[in-house]
């Protein structure tokens, strides 16, 4: 008996299951055939190698099912994916008796694997505590063993939330490990900032990585960033030319700086003010614009010793190596003080004949700069005219930096400048701009010049011409004095004893007693005391003691007002000021020496018009007679005694009166 067995082919193998999966997650891959007689055998393969023989008693596989009216023959393959199943074959072999050769088909899934945790490395160079603002810093990102490369971003923010990515200074590299995976590094080139407030931020390496579905994940690290910046340079501001003895404040500031500087003042490298905040930061911190500005205000009174010193503002702060410094000087202005006038020649007097030289030195002392000097020659200083001529100038530095300024004047007094005051008169900037004036001055008595005397016509006569008029006068006057003092012995005499007495009793009085008498007195300096003292306050009475000094009394020194002086001075019939020491003071002393009285209306001249009169008759005999008797013996025996005294004294007084 025979048995006849009918085979099929079984139909190719059909997978089902995932294409991308992520590393760690649970894959199911579904192989099935059709038909088949026997049955077919449904194995799952990975890298030719059996995984997966199936659950079935039979060996078909994980069993079989009914699709219509055919047989299906399958096997599940279920397992973990990892790494290591990236692109791996995964091949479904089905195979029976009725075929020769297996039927096979592949499967290959693309495992995801998530990134590691970004890694933040840097910066280059390396940093201590804190990145200085406006320098350049390399950071690194790294994220490894990953399937596939995550992109990398770099933010910086408060938070990552709010933070912003930076899209410059970054370059990227990949490499691939020994598992398959992959990595990637990410390199930024940063300038931290402290405007834009980059201090106290933190700088995040973010990754973005795309998985199984496609969907993505987000992983980060940070770093926080501390930024200190080097502050603005120093900026002053302040005077540039003071005056000695103001104020000066000298304002230093700088923008920025993180942590905060310190701003110190120092003067020739000695520290003068730290400032007077608690954080050691100058005087404070206020705020310009969007920036901090830190601020030291140095106050102090100008001295003299401050001309042209270094004033140094410094600034520091953790942030720099080196103090930002920045200096600053100014002028100061020093008032001279009040100019003195010293004459050298002849002497410290300021009674002068005219036309002779004479030579004045005034001194500007301790002025910055040194002042201008000017003469000036006038009643007052505001109607005075300038001098130019004769003027010579030195200026010599002292110690104190400060100049001294001395002006030398040659100058040849005229009869007109008698009563004037010379001044002498600085002029010196001021820092403002201005200038100060300062003045002294000394008054001026000039008496006519012996060689050259002017009548009231302005005419010019020689000495010799007065030398034969003085003893013709002197003759006549002789004459005239012997008969006058016969006629006034009898009725003058009590009188001129009176007078005289009381002139005595004046000689007793001490200098300081006429000193007490004399309102607004300064010290007369080394003056030889007079024969007599008086005090006058009238004109009238310089007569009264002119008479008697005509007469033959003494000579007097009389105390008067400077409205008597100018008086005098004004008219050619009273006296000549032989000294004056202080013409300053409100009261001068002056001297009276013998003089004629032209217009005094008394018994004397009346007398003396007589005897004008009879000068042919009573006169002309008793020259006749008595000149060639008494005055020719008188002649003989004493021209050389009496006469010459008496042409001395005569001609002295008529050339002084003359020059009045």
């Amino acid at each position: 008996m025979f048995y006849f067995y009918s085979t099929a082919i079984p139909g190719p193998p059909t997978i089902v299951g995932d294409f991308e999966r992520n590393e760690g997650e649970t894959a199911t891959l579904t192989c099935s055939s059709v038909g088949g007689d026997p049955l077919p055998v449904v194995e799952w393969y990975k890298n030719y190698e059996l995984v997966d023989p199936g659950s079935s008693s039979t060996g078909n596989g994980d069993g079989v099912y009914l699709n219509g009216s055919q047989k299906v023959t399958y096997n599940n393959y279920t397992f973990t994916v990892s790494r290591f199943d990236n692109f791996v074959a995964y091949i479904c072999r089905v195979k029976n008796s009725a075929i020769s050769n297996d039927l096979t088909r592949s499967w290959i899934i693309s495992v995801y694997v998530l990134a590691q945790q970004p890694v933040i490395s840097g910066p280059e160079p390396a940093i201590k505590d804190a990145l200085v603002a406006d320098n350049v810093y390399k950071y690194t990102c790294e994220v490894n063993s990953c399937l596939p490369v995550p992109q990398i971003l770099w933010k910086l923010g408060r938070s990552l939330s709010n933070s912003v990515e930076f899209h410059d200074g970054i370059s990227e590299s990949t490499f691939t490990n020994v598992d398959s995976t992959l990595g990637k590094i990410s390199n930024l080139n940063w300038i931290p900032a402290i405007d834009d407030n980059d201090n106290g931020k933190n700088l995040y390496c973010e990754t973005v990585q795309t998985t199984a579905g496609g969907s993505s994940t987000r992983k980060s690290s940070f770093v926080p960033i501390n930024v200190i910046a080097i502050p603005g340079s120093p900026s002053i501001n302040g005077d540039s030319e003071i005056n000695e003895g103001e104020t000066a404040t000298l304002s230093c500031s700088s923008i920025g700086g993180n942590p905060r500087p310190s701003v110190e003042w120092y003067k020739n490298n000695q520290l003068v003010d730290p400032g007077s905040s608690s954080t050691g930061n100058g005087d404070g911190v206020y705020v310009y614009g969007s920036q901090n500005v830190t601020y030291n205000n140095y106050t102090f009174t100008v001295s003299r010793y401050d001309n042209l010193v270094s004033f140094i503002c410094r600034v520091k702060n953790s942030a720099m190596s080196k103090n930002l410094t920045r200096s600053w000087t100014f002028s100061v202005y020093v008032l001279a003080q009040q100019p003195v006038i010293d004459r050298t020649k002849p002497d410290i007097t300021n009674v002068f004949v005219a036309d002779n030289a004479y030579k004045y030195t005034c001194i500007s002392k301790n002025g910055r700069p040194a002042p201008k000097i000017r003469w000036r020659l006038g009643i007052n200083l505001s109607n005075s005219v300038e001098l130019y001529e004769g003027i010579s100038e030195s200026t010599s530095n002292n110690d104190d930096s400060t100049r001294t300024k001395i002006s030398n004047l040659s100058w040849v007094p005229t009869n007109d400048d008698n009563g004037k005051n010379l001044y002498c008169e600085t002029i010196q900037s001021t820092a403002s701009g201005s200038s100060t004036r300062r003045y002294s001055f000394v008054s001026i008595y000039v008496f006519a010049s012996n060689h050259a005397i002017k009548n009231k016509t302005n005419t010019v006569f020689s000495p010799a011409f007065y030398g034969v008029t003085t003893i013709l006068f002197l003759s006549i006057f002789l004459n005239i004095f012997f008969i006058v003092r016969n006629v006034r012995k009898t009725g003058k005499s009590s009188e001129k004893k009176k007078k005289h007495q009381n002139s005595m009793n004046v000689e007793n009085r001490s200098v300081n007693e006429m000193v007490e008498d004399n309102v607004g007195y300064q010290e007369l300096g080394e003056m030889s005391p007079p024969a007599i003292y008086e005090k006058v306050d009238r004109v009238e009475d310089i007569e009264r003691f002119q008479i008697d000094v005509m007469m033959g009394g003494e000579n007097f020194r009389v105390l008067v007002t400077p409205g008597i002086v100018e008086m005098l001075n004004s008219s050619d019939r009273f006296i000549e000021l032989v000294h004056v020491r202080y013409p300053s003071v409100r009261q001068v002393w002056i001297n009276i020496v013998k003089k004629e009285i032209e217009s005094k209306k008394t018994k004397e001249t009346s007398v003396t018009s007589k005897m004008e009169k009879g000068n042919n008759t009573e006169c002309n005999k008793t020259n006749e007679k008595s000149v060639n008797s008494e005055c020719n013996k008188a002649n003989e025996k004493s021209v050389n005694s009496e006469c010459n005294k008496a042409n001395e004294k005569s001609v002295t007084n008529k050339a002084g009166e003359r020059k009045r």
